[in-house]
């Protein structure tokens, strides 16, 4: 996985851009299609990225309450319930 990861970061976008020329010389409107298709995609996933920063900042900041520790609703309830 040492070589594998370098050579897939490079050639991915070298990839992507003869792509895109070679359908640009077909037809202009198809790279320009495919352009549109490649920048889509990359928003989305620059979503999902800041999506997932954001919930994990909120939850560093705010943990949740776990169950097993009683607040005030169910510490009052308990004490003004009637026992037999």
């Amino acid at each position: 996985m040492r070589i594998a990861k370098p050579v897939l970061l490079v050639s991915t976008p070298i990839g992507v851009a003869w792509g895109l020329y070679e359908a640009w010389k077909v037809r202009w409107w198809l790279g320009l299609l495919m352009a549109l298709l490649v920048g889509v995609i990359s928003l989305f996933s620059w979503m999902t990225v800041r999506r997932i920063q954001a919930e994990r900042l909120a939850l560093e900041e705010d943990p949740p309450l776990s169950d097993n520790t009683p607040n005030e609703t169910t510490a009052n309830a308990d004490a003004n319930s009637p026992r037999e």
